[in-house]
């Protein structure tokens, strides 16, 4: 299912699954900068108004920083197990198609 095939004769570009091999890096680019991003911005902006409203200024926004560094971690780690299984799954195919190639006789 995840073969990587050739798009045209004579050219350097390579589909996987029908999409682009760098559309699938952008799209964890994506994933991963999201990750970072997200938390981040929804920190500054609840914990700069929690600030104003309770009148305690840098610890809630401080607090909301770190848990959203924490929250951070973990969606990255999360991401990137999942892609490093993928990956490993598509290896364990491609060997595998490869190996059989072989005892049939086909380089």
């Amino acid at each position: 299912m995840n073969e990587v095939k050739r798009c045209k004769k004579g050219t350097s570009k390579y589909k996987q699954n029908g999409t682009s091999w760098r559309q699938s890096n952008i799209v964890l680019f994506a994933k991963l900068n999201g990750w970072i991003v997200g938390p981040i911005i929804m920190a500054l902006i609840v914990g700069k108004w929690l600030d104003d409203k309770y009148n305690i200024d840098p610890w809630s926004f401080l607090a909301l920083i770190g848990f959203a560094f924490v929250v951070s971690i973990i969606g990255i780690t999360k991401e990137a197990l999942r892609v490093m299984e993928v990956t490993a799954k598509t290896a364990k195919k491609d060997s595998e198609k490869s190996s059989e190639k072989e005892k049939n006789g086909f380089k």
